[in-house]
């Protein structure tokens, strides 16, 4: 019977632990999940490693030691839960006889859906209307209007991956005018149109939604220089990570009012420690919550079916579904 293994930094997350979950992958292979494994010398863990020929990781689990890329052992293919694989594994792990995949398109619906909502709430300006709502009752609405409409708004979508594409398919209906930058996407599309630059990006669009991955590449790319290319009123939307824009300049817009601001993320996910952001009328920030929807359910989750079919196709020789490669690994959070 195959060995399967899993090992957390701490406890096991309750998406690896889930119940459900164990019962099915003991019924692939012989399972075994080691937690608190920070608390172990690395050469333990790595001849745990070897030993087996599965490697499952998630959120939590203790990052692949270096030595592995060295020599694999037995181990053949990385199984990686969720996303986020950056933590875990890296692109030392890529090796001709290590299968890696993730969970693929698995999270675009939630966090496009998340994003459009971010949108909707600060083109109508709910976060003001709601202060309103909270300091004046019911004799504001005059005073804070609502403030732009989806219909015809230009909207240019930074990273048109999986959960980009999503978010474009979402807004068409809308009527939207929809821009993309991604210098790794070429295809032209009917409903999205390609530009050549996030300059471009920034002068074209009132609305902007980031869906780009967490990468060196990537890192403060959003500078201060795009933000002023936005209209009074323009809105920045991000669901991605927080690193992503430059915060001291993105807050320095928000604090003139020239801006709004829809942010799921935020560098190291804290707001600044300015009192006042807490209350500015024209930021809504949602505190990184929106995967919260996937460990809420019974049952097997969809993710979880995603590794078990893979884990079934590895076991019969058989194609893989959302396999990483180094390039893709490379472009990813």
């Amino acid at each position: 019977m195959v060995n399967i293994l899993h090992i957390a930094s701490g406890p096991a997350h309750e998406l690896m632990s889930d119940k459900y979950f164990t019962a099915a992958l003991k019924e692939v292979g012989h399972l075994e999940i080691m937690e608190n494994a920070a608390e172990l010398p690395e050469e333990v863990i790595t001849k745990k490693i070897r030993a087996c020929e599965i490697l499952i990781t998630c959120w939590g689990a203790n990052p692949v030691p270096d030595a592995i890329a060295e020599n694999p052992g037995k181990l053949s293919y990385i199984c990686h839960l969720t996303g986020e694989m950056g933590r875990y594994v890296t692109e030392k792990h890529f090796h001709p006889d290590i299968s890696i995949t993730n969970w693929g398109a698995h999270p675009s619906d939630a966090i496009a859906e998340h994003s459009i909502a971010l949108l909707m709430a600060v083109l109508r300006n709910f976060p003001a209307r709601i202060i309103g709502v909270r300091e004046s009752g019911n004799h504001f609405s005059h005073e804070i209007p609502y403030n732009g409409f989806l219909n015809k708004l230009s909207v240019g979508i930074y990273g048109l991956g999986h959960i980009g594409k999503r978010c474009a398919e979402m807004l068409a209906p809308f009527s939207c005018q929809l821009y993309y930058f991604d210098p790794y996407v070429r295809q032209e599309s009917s409903t999205v149109l390609k530009l050549n630059s996030l300059e471009e990006l920034f002068a074209k669009c009132q609305a902007v939604i980031i869906h780009a991955g967490s990468t060196p590449e990537t890192e403060k790319s959003i500078t201060a220089e795009h933000l002023s290319m936005l209209p009074d009123g323009g809105i920045i939307i991000n669901t991605a990570r927080g690193e992503i824009i430059d915060q001291e300049a993105l807050f320095a817009e928000l604090k003139t009012g020239r801006l709004r601001a829809g942010l799921d993320v935020l560098v190291k996910d804290k707001l600044p420690d300015e009192a006042e952001t807490k209350l500015y009328s024209n930021l809504l920030w949602t505190g990184h919550k929106n995967m919260d929807t996937f460990i809420r359910q019974e049952g097997l989750q969809d993710l979880h079916k995603i590794c078990l079919d893979n884990l079934r196709n590895f076991l019969k020789g058989e194609e893989l579904a959302n396999v990483v490669t180094k390039e893709i690994y490379m472009r990813s959070t």
